[in-house]
Parts: C-alpha cells; structure tokens; sequence
C-alpha cells in the first residue's frame, strides 16, 4: 500500500524516464551531545545529487535504552504533502514519514543562505533508563525500509546511499532545553488556509465534507481542530455546548444540512494558532465535486484534487 502511495506521488510531475539516479539521506549534526535536562534537535536530510526528488518514505531508527524523542517538527521541511506526518513510534524506536513535493524538489532554492534540504526534524533527550552521570554512545540511523522516489512521472526508486550520526548520551554538567528556546521564540501562526466543502459519491458516503491544508514553517505545525455549532454556539447533534475537537483533513461533517457555523483551526507545535470558517452552504453555493478524469489529469491538478484522488483510490483499492 505504501508503495501505491508513493507512486502516486510521484506521478504528480510528468516528465520522461530515465535510469534510476542516487540520492543520499543523512542526519545532522552526524555528532553531538545530550547531557541531562538538554536534548538535541537532528535534521533528516536530503541530498538529491543532482536529481530531481518527488517524495520520500523515511525510517529512523534510535536506541530505546538511550534516547527518548521530545517531538518530531517538519517545520522547516522542503515537503507540502503528506501521507503518513513525522511520528515517533517509541515502543519501537522509530521514527517514520511519508511526504512529497508537487514539482519536485531539484536542490538548494535560489537565494536561500541555508540548505533548504531539511525533510524532517528530530528533538532526542535522554532516555530515562540512561544512566546521566556516565557518558555513553547512542547511534542514529536509517532502516533499509527507506525510500527516495524521482520525479520522472514513473516514481523510479533512486539508489539510496545513507549516513547517520553518533551521539554521546549522559555524562557531568547540566544540559539546554533547546527545544524549549525554540518554541519560546515561536510567535508566528501557521499561514492562512481555507476550507472547502466536498460532496463525492466515492467518499463517506456521498456525504458533505472538508477539505483543508496549511504549513508552518517555524516550530511546524502540531494539528487541527474543528468546531461546529449553530447560532447560539450548541452542538448540532446533541445540543451541547460546541467545544473544539481534533480532526485530521478530510473530514466529514456532522450537520449534513449544512445550517451550521463551522470553523477549523490549526495550531503549531508552540501552541500559536491560525482559524478559518467555511462560508459555503446549500443556500448560497453548492459544493465542489473532484473532477472524474483520467488518473494522470487528476493527478496534474492542485494539491486539494490530488489528495481527494489519493483517498479515492485508497478506499477502492
């Protein structure tokens, strides 16, 4: 299925074939250090060696008895979709991804000082079964799972090369809370998004939903949440007091006669916050319907429609 997904990823750019090319993943700094009450933040990198890089599917894997993941932010991340967000599976010491590019991500962008590589970004602290006042060595690498798809309108898997890092865990001194500084800076919102009602005989049930996306490219964002009321700010269905509720996009409406206020909210890993209200309804406009076109056409569309395609043939395959 993963493989499916990635595919379709990479059909987002049409171009003609060619033989596989590399690319690298690597961690940075490949060395540091984490004493007690510090942590470190590790980038996932890419190197694209000259190619052109549609999406990724990334595994890290990190010694459970000496490190322990603080969060995993993909605000400086060069990718705008995802399939599967950073997320640290701590019962198995792993992190894992699925993202992409529309476009194709082909190197550094003009006019950036830095190098706009970063797919992903670790914050590692010591695990609490690490002794703190002995030094030990924790090293961080990349599972053969790992995959680096082109954009040559085929998702060719590029021969992928892999560098991790070395971190020494523990020791004398006290540690910074890196992390902390970080999103004690953090005052910026995720950037204006929009809401857009659906209506889709392929998905839940031919019933009303929405669609949403934003970025934040500072400390990344964190989640979304929904509120639905009516005038007097009462839940539609139960008559409750409407409160927020975490969502992930798409989602389905709970007033299907679309008589409600609804808003969605998206907030970053620093708890800053950006809100939208969907402004469509039966009375003044009528829903969008995912064009039904060939898959390379539907796949050529804006972001929305290619993700509406992607859940489409998730649900029938």
């Amino acid at each position: 299925m993963k493989r499916v997904l990635l595919i379709t990823f990479a059909l987002l750019a049409i171009s003609f074939s060619r033989p596989a090319q590399a690319a690298r993943l690597y961690l940075s700094p490949s060395e540091g250090r984490i004493l007690p009450g510090g942590n470190l933040p590790l980038d996932v990198r890419l190197d694209n060696e000259g190619e052109c890089i549609n999406a990724a599917e990334v595994y890290v894997r990190y010694p459970l008895e000496s490190l322990a993941p603080v969060d995993v932010s993909r605000g400086n991340s060069i990718f705008t979709l995802w399939v599967n967000p950073p997320e640290a599976k701590e019962n198995y010491g792993i992190v894992s991804f699925i993202g992409g590019i529309p476009g194709g991500y082909c190197g550094r962008v003009p006019g950036d000082p830095g190098r706009s590589n970063i797919l992903a970004t670790i914050i590692f602290q010591m695990s609490s079964s690490t002794p703190s006042d002995i030094a030990s060595t924790a090293s961080v690498g990349f599972l053969p799972e790992s995959k680096i798809l082109l954009n040559d309108g085929l998702g060719t898997e590029a021969k992928l090369s892999v560098e991790g890092a070395t971190l020494t865990v523990g020791g004398k001194g006290n540690g910074t809370d890196k992390w902390a500084v970080t999103l004690a800076a953090d005052k910026t919102p995720p950037e204006n998004f929009s809401a857009t009602l659906y209506r889709d005989s392929g998905l839940f049930a031919n019933n009303y939903f929405i669609v949403f996306s934003t970025v934040d490219k500072q400390t990344g964002l964190d989640h979304y949440e929904v509120w639905e009321s009516d005038k007097r700010g009462r839940d539609p269905i139960s008559g409750a007091p409407a409160s927020w509720r975490r969502i992930n996009s798409p989602y389905q409406l709970r007033d299907q006669k679309l008589a409600s206020i609804v808003k969605v909210k998206a907030v970053d890993k620093a708890g800053n916050e950006r809100i939208t209200q969907l402004t469509t309804s039966l009375a003044n406009e009528q829903p969008q319907t995912p064009a039904r076109a060939s898959l390379m056409w539907l796949l050529a569309l804006s972001s929305v429609a290619v993700l509406l395609t992607l859940a489409r043939f998730l649900i029938l395959w």
